[in-house]
């Protein structure tokens, strides 16, 4: 779709040949890069069908520097075009804080494309929805720049890394032993970022604009807590701890009608490969963990 944001279109693609081949969407997964390497949808179709005997059809569309503000803009083309069941959002108390913008965001906002599915009428944008080879020739659209045979090396790499369910493993075995979890604890990030984390009222506004947009479209919504390296709790040493957070979190997502999933870790260090991050092995655990969790909370009520 000429967006810069590669997985973006790796899983727009992906998600679309999922839909045509499965007739149908249940449930969506969003977030960030923490979901993307951190949810198994085929983990959670696979207990849902041994405990049910129910096909479910589950897509993962995490995707790496986007935070709540931008995936309430994607959600409303993503939720219009396929109108899944369930809504699932992978959070964590960086999506509530009105300082954390990434730069990937705010370009992936002002892309053509994005604006002109937005309601932002835009040639450029028409173009690339509308010309199926326009969106051929995107991926080798940047042939003359020289990092070109390294960033298509990438794209075609990652095209392969991610599952036909939006699901991109993670085989990195980081060792947290005591020297590395100090550097952390010594790190700005937890010294000077998290202790003064602030719970910002345009990111509950859009977490709210989120749980109704959800329901507009006919899908319930729950917001799952990422269950972070423990050590993230340490660094919470502001006003804004790990209990403030789910606190804040469940109130507002239940006045809205929406669920609200609180995951402490119980994932071991050897399955973090930082403080935010899953490898493969401890995907397998969380997504374990949130279809039994979704299952018990009957998420998929009056599923046909």
């Amino acid at each position: 779709m000429g967006n810069y944001h590669y997985p973006f279109e790796i899983k727009w693609f992906g998600l679309k040949r999922y839909v045509a081949r499965q007739g149908s969407l249940d449930i969506l997964i969003m977030g960030n890069s923490m979901a993307n390497t951190g949810v198994d949808p085929q983990i959670i179709a696979s207990i849902y069908a041994e405990r049910t005997g129910r096909t479910v059809r589950a897509y993962n569309f995490g995707l790496e520097g986007l935070t709540l503000h931008a995936n309430l803009e994607l959600a409303g083309i993503l939720l219009e075009e396929y109108r899944p069941r369930l809504l699932v959002y992978i959070a964590d108390v960086r999506d509530l804080d009105d300082s954390n913008s990434p730069s990937t965001e705010r370009r992936f906002l002002s892309d053509p494309w994005l604006r002109y599915r937005l309601g932002d009428w835009n040639l450029e944008g028409w173009l690339f929805d509308h010309s199926q080879a326009l969106q051929m020739y995107l991926p080798y659209r940047n042939w003359v720049r020289a990092d070109f045979p390294d960033t298509f090396y990438a794209y075609l790499y990652r095209s392969t890394t991610i599952s036909e369910t939006g699901y991109e493993a993670d085989t990195n075995v980081t060792v947290l032993d005591d020297d590395a979890l100090a550097a952390i604890r010594q790190s700005p990030e937890c010294t000077a970022y998290y202790p003064a984390i602030e719970i910002g009222e345009a990111r509950l506004a859009e977490l709210r604009a989120f749980l109704a947009l959800g329901a507009a479209q006919g899908a319930r919504v729950f917001i799952a807590e990422m269950p972070v390296n423990p050590i993230v709790y340490e660094c919470m040493t502001g006003a804004v701890d790990h209990a403030a957070f789910q606190r804040v979190m469940d109130e507002t997502v239940t006045a809205a009608g929406g669920v609200f999933l609180a995951f402490r870790s119980e994932i071991p260090a050897v399955d973090h490969i930082d403080m935010h991050h899953l490898n493969q092995e401890g995907a397998a655990i969380f997504s374990q963990q949130l279809a039994l969790a979704l299952l018990e909370a009957d998420a998929l009520s009056g599923q046909p």
